[in-house]
């Protein structure tokens, strides 16, 4: 995200300053010594999870370019590490599916998918390869029934194709069956996540409009991607119109009710909003999955909620 040193500020730690310009950098191999370093240094809970964190970020963001490139092994690597201190981020247990499918592992694949759908029962991409997983398992009707919830719960992805794929299926033509429904994902995550990086770019620059718009372009793609919705919140909280913050946090939380960074952002833009009362149960909340919440901790020691 464009603002990590706004939100968590420098000066705690050299190896933690170290890491974070890394990570904002997009250097992520630096910003996993560096921080990685910094975990073993400090005591201080707060700057701990910070680190953690952000730790667990770049291997996400690195593990995805290691998965680019054709490195499935090193890319499970990554994944596992940033599991070990955030177990309950859906989003790194359907990479490592990903990377366990790139190498034919069929099992680990099927658990890592499990995984992510216990945390969000609604993760529209988990389900989709859920569906594909079975459908090339041999279970073709779980496997249509899957992808059909995919597309209920992510109007983004395409109809078309899976009605394609759905007489393809019907004329016994398995192989182009498999081949639409890999279709059927594939180019709007990948676009999704174009605009997102762009965006992201645009938010480094504190080019705020530019970002919004390219924010609201993935949405538009993929309307229940969280981290997007989070990330488009944080943008209206730096823009100071938190009401459409608020919008786009609880978008966020709809899909993962569990997503404390959405949930702090909404705190903020409700005490910003002068909804004080709400505000300081949004906090609450999130100090219920994170006792250590940098943002949480700060916003209950306010004045105006003592």
């Amino acid at each position: 995200m464009a603002n990590v040193s706004k939100w968590f500020g420098f000066g705690k730690n050299e190896d933690y300053d170290r890491g974070l310009r890394a990570f904002e950098a997009d250097d992520y191999p630096t910003a996993i010594e560096a921080l990685e370093s910094c975990r073993r240094q400090v005591s201080d809970p707060t700057t701990l999870r910070q680190a953690e964190h952000y730790l667990a970020e770049a291997r996400a963001r690195y593990g995805l370019a290691l998965l680019k490139a054709d490195q499935p092994e090193e890319a499970i690597a990554q994944f596992k590490a940033a599991l070990v201190t955030h177990p309950e981020y859906p989003d790194l247990h359907l990479h490592l599916s990903l990377a366990y499918r790139r190498l034919g592992q069929t099992e680990l694949q099927r658990h890592s998918l499990d995984r992510a759908l216990e945390l969000n029962p609604r993760y529209a991409a988990a389900t989709l390869h859920r569906g594909l997983l079975e459908f090339q398992s041999g279970n073709f009707d779980e496997g249509l029934e899957n992808i059909g919830k995919a597309i209920d719960y992510d109007p983004g992805l395409n109809r078309q194709r899976y009605e394609f794929a759905m007489e393809c299926h019907r004329k016994g033509d398995t192989s182009r069956t498999i081949a639409a429904l890999e279709s059927l994902g594939a180019a709007e995550d990948d676009d999704a996540n174009f605009h997102a990086r762009i965006a992201d770019s645009f938010a480094k620059k504190h080019l705020y409009s530019e970002a919004i718009s390219e924010y609201a372009k993935a949405i538009a793609i993929s309307p229940e991607y969280a981290d997007i919705r989070c990330r488009l919140g944080q943008i209206y909280l730096e823009t100071d119109e938190p009401a459409l913050a608020v919008r786009e946090f609880e978008a966020a939380l709809s899909t993962n009710p569990q997503y404390v960074e959405a949930l702090a952002g909404k705190g903020i833009a409700l005490r910003r909003l002068g909804r004080n009362t709400e505000a300081r149960a949004q906090f609450e909340e999130v100090l219920n999955f994170d006792p250590h919440h940098a943002i949480a901790l700060v916003e209950l020691n306010r004045s105006g909620f003592r």
